[in-house]
C-alpha cells in the first residue's frame, strides 16, 4: 500500500465506524413448525379470526404479531369493501327493478 490510500486529507476527520451489533435484543424467531400451525389456524373460516385477536395480542414473538395485525386490517378492508360494493350495487339493482317507486 501507498501513503495515499492510508492518509486522509488535511482538514478532514478520520471517519468512525459504528459499532455492528444489535443494540437491543433480538425477538425470538418464529419457527417453520409454528408457521405452518398459523397458516392452518388461519385458513379454517370462524377460526382464523380468533387465532389472529390471538396471535395478535402475542407479546413474546412480535414478528407473528405484527403479520396477524396486518391481516386482521386487510380483512376489515376488504369486508367494508365488499359492503360499500354491495349497497351500491343493490340500490342500482333496486332503482332498475323497481323505477322509481323507492
Amino acid at each position: 500500500m501507498n501513503d495515499y490510500e492510508n492518509s486522509t486529507p488535511q482538514g478532514y476527520a478520520t471517519p468512525v465506524q459504528p459499532a455492528y451489533g444489535p443494540s437491543q435484543e433480538l425477538s425470538p424467531t418464529v419457527t417453520k413448525m409454528d408457521w405452518f400451525l398459523f397458516v392452518i389456524l388461519t385458513s379454517i373460516p370462524v377460526v382464523n379470526l380468533l387465532a389472529l385477536i390471538y396471535f395478535a395480542c402475542d407479546k413474546e414473538k412480535p414478528s407473528r404479531a405484527n403479520f396477524a395485525r396486518l391481516q386482521l386490517i386487510l380483512i376489515a378492508v376488504a369486508v367494508g369493501l365488499f359492503l360499500l360494493f354491495a349497497l351500491a350495487f343493490g340500490g342500482c339493482m333496486a332503482l332498475l327493478t323497481y323505477g322509481n317507486a323507492i
